[in-house]
C-alpha cells in the first residue's frame, strides 16, 4: 500500500481596515462613556470626539498590520491511499529533484 501526500496552502486573509476603524470608534465611544459614567473622566470635549477618533486610528492600524494572529497559515494535508483516487482539485505532489 503506497501512500501519496497532498499539501494545498491556504490563502492568506486579506486585512480588513474598515472593520478595524469601526471598531475602535466604537471602543472609543463606550471607553468616553465608561469614565463619564464612573466619575473619572467628565464628558467634555476631548472625551467625546477625541477618543473615539483615537480609537478609530488605533483600529485602523491594526485593520491595516493585522498583528493578531498566526504569521502563515499552517497548510492543509491530505493523505490519499494507493488505491483511492485523487480528488479532482488536488494536483499529484511535485517529483523531488534528481
Amino acid at each position: 500500500m503506497t501512500l501519496t501526500t497532498v499539501v494545498k496552502h491556504r490563502r492568506r486573509r486579506a486585512p480588513r481596515p474598515i472593520l478595524g476603524a469601526v471598531s475602535g470608534a466604537l471602543f472609543g465611544g463606550f471607553v468616553a462613556l465608561d469614565l463619564q459614567q464612573l466619575a473619572i473622566w467628565p464628558l467634555d470635549d476631548l472625551s467625546v470626539f477625541g477618543l473615539p477618533l483615537l480609537g478609530l486610528a488605533a483600529g485602523l492600524a491594526l485593520g491595516l498590520t493585522r498583528p493578531l494572529g498566526r504569521r502563515t497559515p499552517p497548510p492543509v494535508v491530505r493523505v490519499i491511499l494507493a488505491d483511492q483516487q485523487m480528488p479532482p482539485e488536488a494536483s499529484p505532489p511535485p517529483e523531488p529533484p534528481a
